[in-house]
């Protein structure tokens, strides 16, 4: 083979060799389109960025909005743990990849205003509105879009678990926190009159009718553990609140902290549950009663 004729095949492998890595070395000197990256990009929405968050469905809406420094939905505290829980699951979402360009297909994502979930975001330069969808095939993942879009993504992540419309889900729940190292005495009253307070050594000591005894570090740490925090598991209907009022036969708890007042709840036992009302406030609460029976029991047991 002539010279010539190997230096044109050469020059031919060559191109042709260049054409089949263009897709590939492309991707690397040219940039993706980042107006396509950028399209949802949910962890730019921050706890303290962020001023309201709305969350529409079929079955209601939550509202809640920052006033500074706190949240609120309508009148009433938004507790810390379901806000951080929603923002860490926008931080952590990740957007997969584009599933549908087309506008037809958004009825068999739910990610429309009748099937899904409206949630909007609200800054200091105005709102931006998306459509959960439903939940996808792959283990821990949903559909999303924008609002204005009509762009479909599979997103990974908890956001679904995270978006409830029940005023309830947002409320602060919590009854009491005070950490076990500051509790210095519980007083209970009512049907039976007991307190519990350290001695010298640092004993956790029960004393009840005229008595006192020793408890184990494994009853003292179960009970005091139990204020770090309580946490309500729902709230008194306005029904439940009169009965709260018109009855008796109330169990009272008074919780001494280390240089701070005490915190005084009142129980009223019903079925499994006990409603409780904290001095001071407004709000009444109820939990599963087996949550203090370690401590309201404390007597029956003869610890």
């Amino acid at each position: 083979m002539k010279p010539k004729s190997i230096t044109l095949l050469f020059l031919v492998f060559i191109i042709l060799l260049i054409a089949a890595a263009y897709p590939l070395w492309i991707v690397v000197i040219r940039p993706s389109n980042p107006k396509k990256i950028m399209e949802i990009n949910l962890s730019i929405w921050t706890k303290d960025r962020t001023q309201k968050i709305i969350i529409h469905d079929a079955t209601g809406e939550a509202v809640l909005s920052k006033d500074n420094p706190v949240w609120k939905t309508g009148n009433y505290l938004v507790g810390q743990k379901s806000l951080d829980n929603f923002f860490l699951s926008l931080d952590k979402s990740q957007i997969d990849h584009l599933v549908s360009r087309n506008s037809s297909n958004h009825g068999a994502f739910e990610v429309t205003e009748e099937k899904g979930t409206i949630l909007t975001m609200t800054d200091s330069t105005g709102e931006k509105t998306y459509l959960i969808g439903k939940i996808a095939a792959s283990y821990g993942s949903f559909y999303i879009r924008v609002k204005s879009s009509d762009n479909v993504y599979l997103a990974k992540g908890d956001l679904k678990n995270t978006l409830s419309t029940a005023v309830s889900f947002w409320r602060d729940k919590t009854i009491v926190d005070i950490s076990k190292e500051k509790i210095s005495q519980i007083q209970v009253s009512g049907k039976e009159n007991f307190s519990l307070s350290k001695n010298k050594e640092g004993k956790w000591q029960l004393e009840s009718k005229g008595k006192t005894n020793d408890i184990t570090d494994n009853v003292s740490s179960d009970i005091i553990t139990r204020f770090n925090p309580l946490e309500a598991d729902g709230f008194l209907a306005t029904d439940e609140a009169k009965q709260y009022q018109n009855n008796s036969g109330t169990t009272s708890i008074k919780i001494s902290e280390e240089n701070n007042n005490p915190v005084e709840l009142t129980l009223l036992s019903k079925d499994s549950d006990y409603w409780i009302e904290v001095k001071g406030r407004e709000e009444k609460y109820k939990i599963y009663s087996y949550r203090l029976d370690s401590l309201l029991k404390l007597t029956d047991e003869g610890k």
